[in-house]
């Protein structure tokens, strides 16, 4: 005699088959079943595409409020010397961070980007931080920084770019 188990076991498996079966022949058969699919799927994209431009517009915004209280409590230096000391000291600040591990990720791009924003030329700086910053989830928080407040001779190179064409 069978044990209760297996007939539990064989009355899902026939039931789990049996519907497998029923929404294969629906999907082939029925153009409403089709239909209905189609518009699920669409749906479920559009919430997917919605959900991740939230997350998105949280980040900038996270990023724009860090960027902005980091630079309202540590003003940048206006003094050429002052700026070249400042640089050095961020980017060794930046390292030290990047040494404790992935806690130290969003502090460490921040210095890099403090560094970037008191570099003369901030676009070749940007080309030094691709071969030399390995975690690239350091260097793409960077890049977002400087989509979010670029540096103003970067912004200065996008207004002249645009206005030639």
């Amino acid at each position: 005699m069978p044990s209760t188990l297996s007939i539990i076991t064989s009355v899902f498996t026939v039931g789990t088959l049996s519907y497998l079966i029923y929404f294969d022949y629906q999907r082939r058969h029925s153009p409403e079943f089709r239909r209905q699919l189609r518009e699920r799927s669409t749906v479920y994209e559009k919430e997917q595409e919605r959900a991740a431009a939230e997350i998105k517009n949280q980040q900038r915004s996270r990023l724009e409020s860090l960027i902005e209280a980091s630079l309202t409590n540590d003003p940048l230096p206006t003094g050429l010397q002052a700026r070249e000391q400042f640089f050095i000291q961020e980017v060794a600040r930046a390292d030290e961070l990047l040494a404790t591990g992935p806690d130290g990720y969003m502090e460490a791009s921040l210095a890099f980007y403090r560094a970037l924003y008191v570099y003369p030329r901030p676009a070749e700086l940007l080309g030094v931080y691709e071969t030399t910053v390995k975690p690239p989830a350091v260097l793409e928080l960077v890049r977002a920084m400087v989509v979010v407040r670029p540096p103003a001779a970067i912004a200065q190179i996008v207004h002249d770019t645009a206005s030639v064409e």
